[in-house]
């Protein structure tokens, strides 16, 4: 029997060590012997084995160490896995899957997956399980609403491209002339910008419109990244909030100009290193998954992998306003209305309170019972201020969308398709008590309720894929599993 050495050399979580082991079982191997914590035994053949998500090396039986093909992507050493290698670096994009996550959940399942059909992420966001699914040479989609989670997960894909540009040069960028744009956007970004800051914004925009159609999506996704620091919003904060200063630092020019030449030089290294087959498809939509016509005509998919929205979402549009104005993306009247229109929005209005009834009436009894027991605790509660009182309407309305949702991947799902869903609960507290929404267990629920089979739940390790936490979050999330 063939005997492979497997080094971990990583500090993993318990679910990331039961989630290695899976991936060993999928690919055709078993674990023989446990040397040490951080060594295993398998009898897996060493190429193959070099697929594994959380070993650093393998022994190829000739005495070598042979780094595995993750490895490789990453440039950390020893300690905890690189999250941010390759494209994955590009932006910074609050709630974003450590990328170790999907390609694992796509390995634990390779022999389940239909080669020829794609892996569809629902909430793509900034395009992680895009992104691994191709590495792992999966035709992939994603749908996602927000505009911006949209160019970032285009232009990660397009980050993976041979470079169209050697570098680009400080003195061209500030000879540029400032670009125009409507009075209302002007106004907005003069409160949030010092002058000096908006005029080299408006000169980069310029200066892009000279680009490749990818390398303009990339130098925007990068400037993009940078624009917190050098406005009046606190980076710190989820919210868009004034600070009282702006730190001193190089001009926002300057900054965008390493940023991007250094980004190139990554690329560069990173295609030489054959880490991607771009001949494997990968398509981002700008939608909706309560209604996917956007993706009519393009057939059946192999199932799902994602990390859907929490009852009460980041906001994702708040956070990133900035940037959806200075890109042209949204208008600053559209911000507050376009925010509603996401999954999971923490705001409600009039039409939340008319359609309360009628989308309750359509959720298993499980989510009712849930959603009007939390009413008669804000009723009861004189402290509760407009947020808390809003949390039942909202959860009714994230809910019956996430209903829908189902509804649609039954229509585009083959039968037996997996669907490996990362999500976490929220808490709140009326009544002096501690409220628990548990998420997961709800969806669990609503998949059910629309047809789907299997229905599992595992507990996973709290893993800080947020970087900035709510107070009424918890710091652990669960693998919501179903078949289609």
């Amino acid at each position: 029997m063939m005997r492979t050495e497997l080094q971990i050399s990583y500090r993993l979580f318990p679910y990331e060590r039961r989630f290695l082991k899976r991936e060993i079982s999928a690919l055709g191997g078993k674990v023989l012997k446990l040397e040490r914590p951080d060594t295993l035994v398998s009898n897996l053949d060493p190429a193959i084995a070099s697929q594994l998500t959380y070993i650093r090396w393998i022994n190829d039986g000739n005495f070598r160490q042979v780094f595995t093909e993750q490895a490789k992507r990453e440039t950390k050493a020893k300690g905890t896995q690189d999250t941010r290698y390759g494209p994955h670096g590009l932006h910074e994009f609050k709630g974003k899957f450590n990328p170790q996550t999907p390609r694992s959940l796509i390995l634990q399942n390779y022999g389940r997956w239909n080669k020829g059909l794609p892996i569809l992420d629902p909430f793509m966001g900034s395009g992680t399980t895009l992104i691994e699914a191709r590495h792992l040479g999966f035709l992939s989609e994603g749908i996602e609403l927000n505009p911006l989670a949209v160019l970032i997960s285009r232009a990660k894909l397009d980050w993976e491209k041979e470079p169209e540009v050697a570098s680009i040069d400080h003195h061209d960028a500030v000879a540029s002339t400032p670009c125009e744009i409507d009075i209302a956007s002007h106004d907005y970004l003069k409160k949030w910008f010092p002058p000096q800051t908006l005029c080299e914004i408006l000169k980069l925009r310029t200066y892009f419109n000279h680009f490749p159609e990818p390398e303009r999506r990339i130098a925007e996704v990068i400037l993009s990244n940078r624009l917190r620091d050098y406005s009046w919003q606190d980076p710190g904060d989820l919210r868009i909030r004034r600070r009282s200063t702006i730190p001193q630092q190089q001009s926002l020019i300057s900054a965008f100009i390493t940023n991007f030449n250094h980004s190139l030089e990554c690329r560069k290294n990173w295609v030489r290193g054959r880490h991607t087959d771009l001949k494997i498809s990968s398509v981002c939509h700008n939608g909706n998954s309560t209604n996917m016509e956007q993706r009519r005509g393009r057939g059946t998919i192999a199932g799902t992998v994602c990390s859907p929205p929490y009852a009460t979402a980041l906001p994702y549009i708040d956070t990133y306003r900035l940037s959806l104005v200075v890109l042209n993306l949204i208008k600053p009247n559209e911000i507050n209305g376009f925010e509603q229109t996401l999954i999971g929005a923490r705001d409600i209005d009039r039409l939340d309170h008319e359609l309360f009834d009628e989308r309750q009436g359509t959720l298993p009894r499980e989510c009712k019972d849930f959603i009007n027991g939390l009413l008669r605790k804000t009723d009861g509660d004189t402290d509760a201020g407009f947020r808390k009182r809003a949390l039942p309407f909202a959860l009714a309305r994230y809910f019956f969308e996430m209903s829908r949702v189902f509804d649609e991947l039954r229509q585009v799902e083959e039968p037996g398709s997996p669907n490996l869903w990362v999500i976490g609960t929220n808490r709140t507290r009326l009544l002096e008590r501690e409220i628990i929404i548990p998420t997961p267990q709800l969806l669990g629920h609503l998949a059910r309720a629309a047809g789907f089979k299997h229905v599992r739940f595992e507990r996973l390790d709290a893993y800080g894929r947020y970087n900035i936490h709510s107070k009424n979050s918890i710091r652990s999330e669960t693998l919501l599993s179903f078949d289609g």
